[in-house]
């Protein structure tokens, strides 16, 4: 799901909040995120929750190291993982930026 958030005094953020694993489809998020141009428009993808380790990899490094754009976007910081935050913070951030993905 994606909700856009209409007031433009907000973050150039999408934001992400839930846990990092394949059937989230995030690495589908990050893959649309490289193609879509959007960091040219200096709009970030900042990711939140928790994330999943697979033989012993963390889930959301194995798709950043998979993917050489998203490597070089995350390298350059327009690609973020915060890691789990609380839900008081989580919602000060969705309240902030410019669309949510869940």
């Amino acid at each position: 799901h994606a909700v856009y958030l209409t007031n433009y005094n907000k973050l150039k953020s999408i934001v992400y909040a839930g846990t990092i694993k394949y059937t989230k489809g995030i690495s589908n998020l990050i893959d649309a995120y490289t193609k879509s141009g959007l960091h040219e428009e200096n709009i970030f993808l900042d990711l939140y929750g928790n994330d999943t380790f697979i033989n012993g990899e963390s889930y959301f490094h194995s798709i950043i190291n998979s993917n050489s754009d998203a490597g070089k976007l995350f390298e350059s910081g327009m690609i973020k993982f915060h890691g789990p935050i609380s839900r008081k913070k989580l919602l000060l951030v969705f309240k902030r930026s410019y669309m949510c993905v869940f």
